[in-house]
């Protein structure tokens, strides 16, 4: 099951994110930016997406990048 935010996993999805120590998200933070149409929701910082929040917290020791293109 594909997820886009953390907001979005319910019950037991996110108790398991919870209680691990490692979690991976797979995708390309540099690639276009998440569509916001509410300024309120803007506002509140869903322009940024989850993974550029991480980043911003972690470092980019938290990123690893493929070095194969598999499309």
């Amino acid at each position: 099951m594909k997820k886009v935010e953390l907001g979005s996993y319910v019950g037991s999805d996110f108790n398991a994110v919870l209680c691990h120590h490692r979690c991976v998200l797979a995708g390309d933070h540099l690639q276009l930016p998440p569509t916001i149409l509410s300024t309120e929701a803007a506002k509140q910082g869903l322009e940024v997406t989850l993974m550029e929040r991480l980043i911003k917290l972690l470092g980019d020791g938290a990123v690893r990048m493929l070095t194969t293109q598999y499309r």
